[in-house]
């Protein structure tokens, strides 16, 4: 949450240091561990507030996934997790957008 809302407070999205701006990125595991797991350790409400948050302030986010390696394919969980949270952060980008 620490990192959220320092691109949250930041300017555009840039964190500075030393002058040097650098783009807020927050590049987060799906899973439990990093680069394996069978659940999804987020829950999409979490994954939607902290993903919206991130983006609407100009930073960016990246998932680590899960990839069955003998397929050469992302975990299934994975994909469908990641279109669900996709679709409600669309839902609310079109629902910002007519109100303002």
């Amino acid at each position: 949450l620490r990192m959220v809302k320092a691109v949250e407070t930041s300017k555009n999205g840039y964190l500075y240091a030393n002058g040097q701006p650098s783009l807020g990125h927050l590049f987060m595991p799906m899973h439990k561990k990093w680069n394996s797991g069978h659940k999804v350790l987020w829950t999409e409400g979490q994954a939607v507030d902290w993903m919206s948050r991130v983006l609407n302030a100009g930073g960016a986010w990246t998932w680590n996934l899960v990839s069955e390696h003998a397929h050469s394919r992302l975990r299934a969980e994975s994909v469908a997790f990641a279109k669900v949270v996709g679709a409600k952060l669309e839902k609310l980008n079109r629902e910002k957008m007519n109100i303002t």
